[in-house]
């Protein structure tokens, strides 16, 4: 299954979301040539999900639980559903997540070291960047026969048909079809290869939510030489900030390997995710630990 971030989720905003959840993490085999974000933070805003392929590249996917008959008019701008009774304008899945897109495209250029220098491709990114569309609700015949695929071509996403359990996509225990499906609907537009440092990278700078700035403690060198580092979250200890589920957990390893700045990722999601939770009560065992956590906590806002 893909590496799913977080890799798991108590609480889906949608039903749709939770079925496009599922379905990635069961379809996108091997999991060492995918990983997949939920609601990641990009320029303050969060896409439904972003999908890293080591075939296709970056895929933005907007999930939308609409069926046919809550679909009044659509353009290449906005929808008009029945919502209670009511019309209610949307915007157009796949305009919103170009507008994702735009923002990774703007993010990577002016970071500037994910830019390629090849004569052809130069100062563009090094790998391919698309988006899409799901319609979990949705019969892909159904979608064509009603027109809407004049609005949105109906090989920008997934439908029901993909989603369902038995699937070709879904039924096939080797990850072939979905790969094939990916890259029929997302062909990358040129050859390209990520290295590890660059992936890390890339996460890092897409997703600022596993950022974690670490102020040097006094003790570790003189003053003048003292500086701040960034350091991100490494996929595993990602998934364990990010887990959403209730009950006791024990994060257990040796020093410097990165349980506090869980600890602080953790503590932030729960404010930033969970309305309910309105304070948290972070405990450790001295005086100057406690004076380090106030300042990545500061650092994190």
């Amino acid at each position: 299954m893909a590496t799913m971030i977080p890799d798991s989720v108590e609480q889906f905003t949608t039903e749709g979301e939770r079925q496009t959840y599922r379905f990635l993490e069961a379809a996108a085999k091997p999991d060492a040539r995918f990983l997949c974000w939920y609601l990641p933070d990009v320029q303050g805003r969060e896409p439904d999900f972003i999908l890293y392929s080591q075939d296709c590249g970056l895929i933005i996917l907007e999930v939308k639980d609409w069926d046919l008959q809550q679909i009044r008019e659509a353009n290449p701008h906005n929808f008009v559903l029945n919502i209670g009774g009511k019309r209610k304008g949307r915007k157009n899945p796949l305009k919103q997540s170009r507008d994702y897109l735009n923002d990774i495209l703007d993010k990577i250029k002016s970071d500037g070291r994910l830019v390629s220098r090849d004569p052809i491709h130069h100062g563009n990114p090094k790998l391919p960047i698309d988006c899409g569309v799901v319609f979990p609700n949705i019969n892909k015949f159904e979608y064509r026969k009603k027109g809407l695929e004049k609005v949105i071509a109906a090989d920008r996403g997934f439908f029901w048909d993909d989603l369902h359990p038995a699937s070709d996509i879904c039924s096939d225990p080797s990850g072939t079809c979905f790969t094939k499906a990916l890259e029929e609907r997302f062909p990358p537009r040129f050859a390209f290869r990520l290295s590890g440092q660059e992936v890390d990278h890339l996460k890092q700078l897409i997703f600022p939510v596993v950022r974690v700035e670490i102020p040097e403690r006094v003790t570790e060198m003189p003053y003048e030489k003292r500086i701040c580092r960034h350091r991100g979250l490494d996929h595993h200890q990602e998934a364990l900030a990010r887990k959403f589920e209730s009950g006791h957990r024990i994060i257990y390893g040796p020093s410097g390997s990165g349980k506090t700045l869980i600890l602080v990722h953790k503590a932030a999601c729960l404010l930033r995710y969970n309305p309910n939770i309105k304070s948290i009560l972070f405990v450790c065992y001295n005086i100057t630990l406690v004076n380090y956590i106030r300042r990545l906590f500061a650092e994190k806002g």
